[in-house]
C-alpha cells in the first residue's frame, strides 16, 4: 500500500525521517522507491540544493573548557550546522566520538586528527598509542577514513619505507563521482622531503581496490616549495590540486620574484593492476607575496580552476584562461614555463553588512564550497558563503551562541550533497532504471548486498560508491 502512494505524499514522508541511514533502508524496500532513491529530479525535491543544507557540520580544534591535569589542553569537536537538523550520524552520535574513540584491538588514537572531508567520507590521521608500560610507548600512524552515515571505516597504513609518513602535509580522496577515467577509491597524499637544503614532493596512492600503496611519484624543484591555502586538495576533472609558494631560504631573492606554483597529480592503472600516480609542478604568474591563496572550481560551462587570494576585507580572484595562444610564438612560450595564463578576473570587497564588526579575522578559516563558492568560518560569528561570480556574501550558520567556535585554532567542514551521496552510494543513475518493465530491477541477492554495507562497518567506504 505504501509503495502506491504519490510522489508528493513520499517527499513529506521521507523528509520527516530522522536518521539518513533509515532512509537508505527505506531505498530497498521496493523497486518504485529505490527507483526513487535513484531519481535525481526527485531527490533535489526531497533536499533543495542549497549551502545550509549542504554543509551538515563542522569539526573545531580549539582549546578543552577546564581541563583536567592528565587532559590535553586541547579537543576536536563536531558540532552540526543546526541542533534542530538531524546530523548525519544519528542522535546518538552527534558529537562523532566514534570517530576519536579507541579500536578494536584496543589501541588510543589520542592523536586523531580530522584532515578532510569529502561527499560524506571523513580521513583522519591518527597515531596508535600502544600502552605497553608508562615508560616506554610504540606508536603507529594509520589514516583512517569513516563514513560516519553508515558507520563503515577503513584504517589504513602509512606508505612503507617512507620518511613522509609521519609529516603527510597534503590529501585528496578520490571517489567514482569524480568521473569515468578516474579509479574509485583513490587516497592520495604529499609529503616533503628535505634534500640538500631543499624540498621535494612525494605523491602517494593508496587503492581500496588492491590495498596497496603505489610508488611515489617525486617532484623536484630548484626553489624550496612550501604548500599554502588549504592542505585538502580540489578536485576537478580528475585530478588532485594543491598551491605552493616560493620559500627559497635566500635573502637576495626578492619577493617580486616569487611565484606561486600548482602541484597536480592524478592516478592510473598499470598493467599489473596496481595504481600509478603521476605529479607535476607549475609555476603560475602570480606572485607569492599578498593574501592567502585557495583554489576553486567555477560555475561556469568550462569549469575553470579559479584561484582566490583572501585578504582581511577583500578577494582577490583569479582565473585560468582557456583556448589556444591564436598562433603567437610569444604566448606559446609563456605558456610552457606558466602553463596557462592567470588573470585577475576581478576584486571583491567583502560587505560590511555581511561580515560584523566584530568578527575576528585572526579566527577565520576559508574554503572550497562547491562551484563558484568559498566558504568562511568565522569563530564565534558564524560560516559566511561568497558566491565569486555574483560578488553576494550571506550568512548560512550563525555562531553567536557555540562556545567551540571561539578561539578556535582550526576547523574542517564536513559537507555532504545527500542527493549525490545516495546515487553514489545506490549506485544508480536515472537512465540506468529506465528499463523494460519485466526487468528485475533488485534481486534478492542485490537487496541483500546493500543492507551488508549498513550492518557491517568493515565495508569499504571508496567501492561502496560504484556498488
Amino acid at each position: 500500500m505504501a509503495a502506491m502512494l504519490p510522489e508528493d505524499i513520499l517527499v513529506e514522508v521521507f523528509s520527516r525521517v530522522g536518521a539518513v541511514k533509515d532512509l537508505f533502508r527505506l531505498a530497498v524496500t521496493c523497486k518504485r522507491w529505490h527507483r526513487l532513491f535513484t531519481d535525481r529530479d526527485f531527490l533535489r525535491r526531497l533536499w533543495p540544493e542549497t549551502d545550509r543544507a549542504r554543509l551538515r557540520g563542522l569539526f573545531f580544534h580549539g582549546p578543552r573548557p577546564d581541563p583536567r591535569p592528565a587532559e590535553r589542553n586541547d579537543r576536536w569537536v563536531f558540532v552540526p550546522t543546526s541542533q534542530l537538523d538531524s546530523p548525519p550520524v544519528g542522535p546518538e552520535d552527534g558529537d562523532l566520538a566514534s570517530f576519536f574513540a579507541p579500536d578494536d584491538r584496543g589501541y588510543h588514537h589520542g592523536g586523531s586528527t580530522p584532515m578532510a572531508s569529502r561527499h560524506g567520507v571523513l580521513l583522519s590521521h591518527s597515531v596508535i598509542i600502544r600502552r605497553t608500560c608508562c615508560i616506554r610507548r610504540d606508536d603507529e600512524i594509520h589514516y583512517r577514513l569513516l563514513d560516519p552515515v553508515t558507520g563503515a571505516r577503513d584504517d589504513v597504513s602509512p606508505p612503507p619505507d617512507c620518511a613522509c609518513a609521519g609529516s603527510a602535509c597534503g590529501y585528496a580522496i578520490l571517489t567514482a563521482s569524480d568521473g569515468a577515467a578516474v579509479f574509485p577509491g583513490d587516497l592520495l597524499l604529499v609529503g616533503d622531503h628535505l634534500d640538500q637544503a631543499r624540498f621535494r614532493q612525494h605523491v602517494h596512492a593508496f587503492s581500496a581496490a588492491t590495498r596497496h600503496w603505489s610508488a611515489p611519484a617525486q617532484v623536484r624543484h630548484r626553489r624550496r616549495l612550501r604548500m599554502v591555502g588549504s592542505r585538502a586538495a580540489v578536485v576537478h576533472r580528475g585530478a588532485a590540486h594543491w598551491v605552493y609558494a616560493d620559500d627559497t631560504v635566500d635573502a637576495s631573492v626578492p619577493q617580486s620574484q616569487r611565484h606561486l606554483y600548482l602541484l597536480t597529480a592524478s592516478t592510473s592503472s598499470a598493467t599489473n593492476g596496481r595504481r600509478v600516480v603521476s605529479a607535476s609542478v607549475t609555476k603560475l604568474a602570480i606572485k607569492a607575496a599578498g593574501g592567502v591563496p585557495y583554489l576553486c572550481v567555477s560555475r561556469d560551462s568550462g569549469s575553470r580552476l579559479w584561484l582566490a587570494r583572501v585578504h582581511p576585507t577583500r578577494v582577490d580572484v583569479w582565473a585560468q584562461q582557456d583556448g589556444d595562444d591564436g598562433g603567437d610564438v610569444v604566448a606559446w612560450l609563456r605558456a610552457q614555463v606558466f602553463g596557462k595564463e592567470w588573470l585577475l578576473a576581478r576584486v571583491i570587497q567583502m560587505p560590511e553588512a555581511a561580515v560584523p564588526a566584530g568578527a575576528n579575522f585572526m579566527c577565520c578559516s576559508w574554503f572550497h564550497l562547491r562551484k563558484g563558492t568559498m566558504m568562511a568560518v568565522f569563530g564565534g560569528t558564524g560560516v559566511f558563503v561568497l558566491d565569486l561570480e555574483t560578488e553576494a556574501m550571506e550568512m548560512i550558520v550563525d555562531f553567536s551562541g557555540c562556545a567551540a567556535s571561539r578561539g578556535f585554532y582550526s576547523c574542517l567542514p564536513y559537507e555532504m550533497d545527500l542527493p549525490e551521496f545516495f546515487l553514489g552510494r545506490l549506485g544508480g543513475r536515472r537512465a540506468e532504471m529506465e528499463m523494460e518493465e519485466q526487468q528485475v530491477a533488485l534481486t534478492m541477492g542485490g537487496i541483500s548486498s546493500l543492507i551488508f554495507q549498513f550492518i557491517m562497518p568493515g565495508a569499504s567506504l571508496f567501492m561502496r560508491d560504484v556498488c
